[in-house]
């Protein structure tokens, strides 16, 4: 499971989809019962006192028939890998192990650490849904952020 902070989400958004979930909105405890997430977990996204995880969005938005992108918002010349991740709807266990790499591995390179290669690029660009190019463009930023930035 990924425990980092989700940058970008938009608790505004978020309820607005609830809200106008097929016309006629769903109730907090009916989604948390329709995606095993607790209903004061929803509650903190609906009221912007909590961002989620990854490992909880993505049920949550697959009962609300819903891309991250719909209430994850970056520019595409701000992201990150640990965005890009996000945004498929990867935990970092995930995509490390459909990427070939180890967790650990995956999680240095998601913070800039270790280097980007050729063959790590080709392994993460189709499972993110971008290009090689812009993977290794959002290793580049998180490598080049300024310091204290989360990556």
């Amino acid at each position: 499971m990924s425990r980092r902070v989700m940058r970008g989400f938009d608790h505004h958004e978020f309820k607005r989809l609830r809200l106008s979930w097929r016309g006629t909105g769903i109730s907090v405890q009916d989604l948390s019962r329709l995606s095993n997430v607790s209903a004061s977990t929803l509650g903190t996204w609906d009221n912007g006192t909590r961002t989620p995880n990854i490992d909880k969005l993505a049920p949550v938005l697959a009962v609300l028939e819903a891309p991250v992108s719909a209430v994850v918002r970056i520019p595409p010349g701000e992201r990150f890998l640990s965005d890009l991740r996000n945004l498929a709807s990867h935990t970092q266990p995930q995509l490390a192990k459909a990427a070939g790499m180890s967790t650990q591995n995956l999680s240095k390179l998601e913070r800039g650490e270790i280097p980007m290669t050729d063959a790590r690029a080709q392994a993460l660009a189709p499972l993110l849904g971008v290009s090689e190019a812009e993977a290794w463009a959002a290793w580049q930023r998180a490598k080049d952020r300024p310091p204290g930035t989360p990556a």
